[in-house]
């Protein structure tokens, strides 16, 4: 992945900050959740998941004990890709900071598969 100028006014100094093999930085350090269900038993299993932002990596840590690491490539503005095992997931993020006592943010893939 390159950044150069384009007609827009994009800074180059900023884009290559900002895009590339990065996390962005308001994702950096650890993020837990809850996988919940309703209905279709069985489709994984319920309970707090962690997620913690590398430099470049993520590693999500899920109920049953497991482990996945993607590596992290920030794209464009609220979107990154995750790699792993040759696989790739589009992924936009949303942060809601309007929140009393914390910061929310969510996770939704995107585009084929």
């Amino acid at each position: 992945m390159k950044c150069e100028e384009d007609k827009t006014g994009n800074i180059k100094a900023a884009c290559d900050a900002s895009c590339g093999h990065v996390t962005p930085t308001n994702l950096l350090g650890t993020w837990r959740g809850l996988m919940v269900k309703k209905g279709m038993p069985n489709v994984f299993d319920m309970g707090e998941i962690d997620m913690i932002f590398g430099k470049s990596n993520l590693t999500i840590s899920y109920p049953n004990r497991t482990r996945d690491v993607y590596d992290v490539t920030t794209t464009q503005g609220g979107s990154m890709t995750l790699t792993k095992d040759n696989a790739t997931y589009n992924v936009a993020v949303n942060e809601l900071t309007n929140l009393k006592h914390t910061i929310a943010m969510g996770l939704a893939t995107y585009g084929e598969g």
